[in-house]
C-alpha cells in the first residue's frame, strides 16, 4: 500500500498543474502589462530589460 503525502502538493502532479495554470492564465495579463509599463514611461528597451532580469 502506498503511504499517503500528508499535503497535497507533496504529489507532483499537482505542483506540476498549478505551475501550468499560473503560466496559462499569465499570458492573457502579458499585453496588458506591457501597456501599462509603457505608459508609466518605460521606452521599449527598458520594458525588454525588465522583462529578460524577470
Amino acid at each position: 500500500m502506498v503511504p499517503t503525502p500528508s499535503s497535497p502538493y507533496a504529489i507532483p502532479n499537482v505542483r506540476t498543474f498549478i505551475a501550468f495554470k499560473c503560466f496559462f492564465n499569465a499570458r492573457f495579463y502579458y499585453p496588458i502589462f506591457t501597456i501599462l509599463f509603457l505608459d508609466f514611461g518605460l521606452t521599449v528597451s527598458q520594458f525588454a530589460l525588465l522583462n529578460a532580469v524577470w
